[in-house]
């Protein structure tokens, strides 16, 4: 139980699921509320063989409806999908060097480094939206980010994420919303392959679209 002073606000809980423990940290997580339903899947090379989309896309489909059931929203705004994508020692070995990141050479999001510099430096934060033509009010949104370092070398993060709003009327539908989360992640991979240069691609396998 916990007390609060009622002049300084309310405690709310957002009840929390996952496989692994805090302890053991979580890699497969969701968040229910009335107000949000959340799914976190995390992936590493230890595990891309089981953490491709089509695992989300079934675990989503297996507790969107259960979310639905019992919190009953009477209206759901908007879906939003999101990629995280760290590039550190890990992800792009070839494009770190004890001067630091060579982040021209892995994504497009940066103008040529010229000659008279070592690297781009920390911190690091650009952000860039994109309208979508195909639905009204939906867009694309690019976010470089710091991320925590790895062996003492600098790392950053990619976001990509799709936000699009639910067609009225379909709120209560698992499988239009579905549709909708499938739009979302080709979105997604049409950014990652504009985003990522063709020498940064081969060192790892881009996502595919199936």
């Amino acid at each position: 139980m916990v007390l609060l002073d009622p002049t300084q606000g309310t405690l709310e809980l957002t009840p929390r699921f996952s496989k692994k423990t805090s302890a053991e940290g979580f890699d497969w997580s969701i968040r229910c509320s009335p107000e949000q339903f959340t799914m976190n899947m995390h992936s590493s090379p230890e595990s891309s063989g089981e953490r491709r989309y089509p695992k989300l896309h079934y675990e989503y489909a297996r507790w969107l409806p259960k979310w639905l059931e019992h919190f009953k929203p009477v209206k759901i705004h908007t879906l939003e999908m999101l990629y995280l994508n760290v590039l550190n020692i890990d992800t792009i070995p070839l494009f770190v060097t004890p001067d630091g990141l060579q982040l021209g050479q892995v994504i497009k999001l940066f103008p040529p480094i010229g000659s008279e510099y070592k690297s781009a430096i920390p911190p690091y934060e650009c952000t860039l939206n994109l309208a979508l033509k195909e639905r009204e009010g939906s867009f694309v949104s690019l976010k470089v980010l710091d991320y925590p370092p790895k062996g003492g070398h600098l790392a950053v993060r990619l976001d990509i994420s799709c936000r699009t709003g639910i067609t009225p009327g379909t709120e209560d539908n698992p499988e239009k919303i579905l549709e909708l989360l499938n739009w979302c992640h080709e979105r997604i991979i049409f950014q990652f392959e504009d985003v990522f240069t063709n020498e940064a691609k081969t060192q790892f396998e881009p996502i595919s679209l199936s």
